[in-house]
Parts: structure tokens; sequence; C-alpha cells
């Protein structure tokens, strides 16, 4: 299992191999020059490829890639077979200081890779456009798949964190911003772009209308069939599948279409009673086919009715779900012995066949006698309930 986490502003990738009689963690840091070297400044939010190759990142960094970068954000692809290092393009206008690159995301063999730029506009650059760009290496081009002329607060992107389809086919994202021909709304809402069909607004009501409050961190299956997201609307899930209630839901839906259905269902499709966010979705596809055949979606909650199990240690804790529409979760952040964390469990992270659940949290009695208040990564076997302290 390889999965990305930033500590102190240097830019993690944490290797996870499971042998026969014990567990190895391999810590290393990426966000290095080609030579590696390290980053002269902060670098952050990475995405790397299913197949652990290629690592996305952006960064204030002014030395990761010749001619230094002049902006103020960039983003950059990096081979860790080659260890080379590639500043990605962006600035449409302004190609120096007055443009930042977010979030970038890159498919399974670093043909594609979307991130977000900001602009600002000339003359007096005190308004910014906010644009979902794709960029394929192969043909180096370059497409705009969504722009937004919201004013965020902070300067904030308008345009949410992107996730990619393994092959670079679908793209989900989350905008404000009225696109593919829908209307603006005064809540963010999930898009889904079809790289070869359709582009569509998934979070509609049965009768067409826009969620009616805020929708995001939306996350893609790497086969393409289904995304998942967090919502705190009340009116993309019918009726018969349940109560949304004032919190927000995991909710997930086929990438061709059809019904949202609720992930974080409490017992009898009652609303759960806290948060659920961060959904990560990944695939396990054993008939080696091209289509996974068991989902698993990993999330942070501060529910205490999702689960198979009671939930009574009063902390946000990390739950599994297979996708199947009016199950239950599985609590599976646990401390070494199997006891609940006294502290809260976040920022989930799935291997590629869904088995391994990476997190962070500063518990003082996970079981490896780390100093409380440090937060810390650890990676647990849903199978064997294995906890491994990963950092």
């Amino acid at each position: 299992m390889r999965f990305l986490k930033t500590f102190n502003n240097l830019l993690v990738v944490v290797l996870f191999t499971v042998l026969s009689v014990s567990s190895v963690i391999a810590a290393e840091r990426v966000s290095t020059t080609s030579s590696n070297t390290q980053a002269s400044d902060g670098s952050w939010h990475g995405d790397l490829s299913s197949n652990g190759r290629y690592l996305v990142f952006q960064s204030m960094a002014s030395n990761l890639s010749s001619p230094a970068s002049p902006i103020r954000a960039a983003c950059y692809l990096k081979d860790l077979q080659t260890s080379q290092v590639y500043r990605l393009p962006h600035g449409l206008n302004n190609p120096n200081w007055w443009t930042n690159c977010f979030y970038p995301t890159v498919s399974s063999d670093g043909r594609y890779v979307a991130y977000v730029m900001t602009e600002w506009t000339p003359p007096n650059y005190n308004t910014y456009t906010s644009s979902l760009v794709m960029l394929d290496r192969q043909t180096n081009t370059t497409e705009i798949i969504a722009t937004s002329t919201i004013q965020e607060a902070e300067n904030r992107p308008a345009i949410g964190i992107p996730a990619m389809s393994d092959n670079g086919r679908y793209l989900a994202f989350a905008t404000k911003e009225g696109v593919f021909g829908f209307s603006d709304s005064t809540y963010s809402q999930i898009y889904l772009w079809d790289r070869f069909g359709a582009n569509s607004r998934v979070t509609t009501s049965s009768t067409g209308a826009a969620g009616n409050n805020n929708s995001n961190d939306p996350d893609i299956s790497g086969d393409g069939s289904y995304l998942v997201y967090s919502s705190r609307a009340t009116n993309i899930v019918p009726a018969s599948g349940g109560s949304a209630g004032n919190y927000y839901n995991v909710i997930a839906r086929a990438t061709s279409g059809g019904n949202n259905f609720f992930v974080s269902r409490a017992t009898a499709l009652g609303a759960p009673n806290g948060d659920n966010l961060n959904p990560k979705l990944k695939g396990k596809d054993y008939n080696n086919d091209g289509i996974s055949d068991l989902y698993t979606v990993a999330f942070s909650s501060a529910a205490t009715n999702i689960g198979t199990t009671s939930d009574s240690n009063g902390q946000i804790d990390i739950y599994t779900n297979n996708l199947v529409p009016g199950s239950l979760s599985t609590r599976v952040s646990f401390t070494a012995n199997g006891s609940s964390l006294n502290a809260a469990a976040t920022e989930p992270a799935l291997s590629a066949d869904g088995l391994l659940v990476g997190f962070l949290s500063s518990a003082s009695n996970a079981g490896f006698g780390v100093p409380a208040g440090r937060p810390q990564a650890y990676i647990i076997n849903t199978l064997t309930g294995e906890l491994t302290w990963a950092s």
C-alpha cells in the first residue's frame, strides 16, 4: 500500500508492504528535486497514481524545476522511477506571478493530470478566475473543463479538489458555478465530466432541482463505475433511501446515472447523528476484467449510530462500507489491542484493493508508545485487525 500524508509541509509517501511474518514500513520524502535535493519551501496536497509510479503535488518551492517557478504556488509531477520532476503548465494570460495551481490529481499511467488554476485578471488584478484544467501529457495539450468567476473567501479556488478515474475518463468536482449548462447555485454542487459521454450534475433531485445544501469531497472508483461525496443536501436521495437529517452524509451514485444513495446510513433508515466526511473509494477486481467486484468506501464520522457495532468513545472515527445500498458501515479505527482510540481518527486513505485503511490520529493509547498530542499515521488491516504505526 502506498498513501500520501503531509507532515510539517513535507510531502511524504508511505509504502506499506505485508510480509508473511511481519509488517514493514518504509517512509520516504518525495517532495524533492530530480537530484533528491530538499525542496526550498513547503509542499502539500499530493496524489499518487494507482500503480505507484507517478506523484503529483503542489509546492511553494523555487528549486523543483528549471527555470525556477516564478509563481506563488505551482503543481508538479514526479516520476518515482526516474526521479524526474516536471512543472505542470498553467497560466492562460499571466503565466508568472498572477497565477496559482492547486489540487493536482493523476491517472494510473500518468498520461492525464487534472488540476485547478486561479488566475488574477488584468489590468487591476483584484479579481480572479478559477479553472479546472486537464493536461494530456501524451499529446502535450490542455483542456479547460470548467471555469468560475466566483470570488471565494481568502481567495480560495472556486472549484474544489477534483477526483479522476484511473483511465482519465471521468472527473468529478465541486463548485457553486453553474457549469455544463446548469445554473449557478447558492451551494456547492458535484459535477461529473465524461471524456466519452454526457457531462452531468450529480447532486440533482428527482425533479431536476439542485442540491439544497453544500456537497463536497468527491472521489471516484478506479474503474470509473461509482463516485462518492459528502453532502448536507436533503433533496438528492429518494425518500425511500432514508433520512438525510441535519449533518453531512456520505452519498454514492453510479457514474452511468441512477439514484443517489446514502453510504453513512443509520439504523432503520434513520439519519446519522454526526457529520460524515472525506470519503475515499477503491475497488477490488477479482476477475482481472477491469471492473471491480467489491467496492470499499472509507470515511471519517462523528456519528454514533451508523455502525454495525456500538460507538461510545466520543471521538471521530474511521468507518468503511462496501457500497451496498441499505448496508450499515463498520468502524475500523481501533488501538493495537482492539480498543477504542482516545482521540479523533481522520483523513482516511485506502489501498488499491480497499483492504488496508490508513488514517491520522493523535491518540495516546494506540499501542506503540507514541507521545500524546502528535498526529501519527496508522494503517489497519481490515481482514486481520492488525494495526501498524506508519509514521
